[in-house]
C-alpha cells in the first residue's frame, strides 16, 4: 500500500512538473488558422468560451504548473483564440491587446450582414469621474485598480487613474 501510495505521489509530482509552456505547446500542436469553431472544440477541450456575438467568437485556453517558489505554488499560460465568422484568425497571450479590440468593436459595430443601420444597437461606454465629469467614447484600454483609457467619438484619447472613476456603465448610443 506504501509503495502504491509513494507511485501515485511520484505521478502526481512529475506531471505538476511538466513546464506550462509544454502543456501549452501539446494542446496547440493541432490548432491552426482558418480552422472551424467545431473543429477547435474538439482538439482544444478545456477552452472557454470568453465572448459571442453573431459573427464573432473568442475561447481562452488556461494551463498552469506547479512550481515552487512561486506565489501561490503555479504558473499560468493563456491564449486566446479569435473567430471571424466560423474561422480561427488569430491566437495571442491576449496581454496588450489594445489594437485588437478596437478592430474588434469597429468590426462589430460595422459589420450588418442582414440588418439595416437602424437595427444594429450600440453601446458607447460611459465614465462617471468624482469631479462630476462624464466622458463618453470606448473604453481601449484598462489596467485594475490602476487607470484606464477612453477614445471618444472624435478620436479623442484621455487617461484617468482610476482613484478618480466613481463608476463605470455601458449605455445605449444615442
Amino acid at each position: 500500500m506504501k509503495k502504491r501510495l509513494g507511485i501515485l505521489f511520484a505521478v502526481v509530482l512529475l506531471n505538476g512538473c511538466v513546464s506550462v509552456n509544454t502543456k501549452m505547446n501539446i494542446a496547440l500542436q493541432e490548432v491552426n488558422t482558418g480552422m472551424s469553431i467545431s473543429e477547435f472544440k474538439s482538439k482544444v477541450k478545456n477552452s472557454i468560451l470568453v465572448q459571442k456575438e453573431e459573427s464573432f467568437a473568442c475561447y481562452k485556453l488556461e494551463k498552469q504548473s506547479a512550481k515552487f517558489g512561486e506565489p501561490g505554488g503555479y504558473v499560468y499560460q493563456t491564449r486566446f483564440f479569435y473567430f471571424k465568422g466560423d474561422k480561427l484568425y488569430r491566437i495571442d497571450e491576449g496581454t496588450k491587446a489594445t489594437d485588437l479590440k478596437i478592430e474588434i468593436a469597429q468590426d462589430i459595430t460595422t459589420h450588418s450582414d442582414s440588418k439595416t443601420n437602424s437595427e444594429i444597437i450600440k453601446y458607447v461606454d460611459v465614465v462617471y469621474l468624482k469631479n462630476e465629469s462624464t466622458i463618453k467614447g470606448m473604453i481601449i484600454e484598462q489596467i485594475p485598480n490602476m487607470s484606464l483609457k477612453i477614445q471618444t467619438n472624435d478620436g479623442s484619447v484621455f487617461v484617468y487613474k482610476m482613484d478618480q472613476v466613481q463608476k463605470i456603465t455601458k449605455e445605449l448610443s444615442k
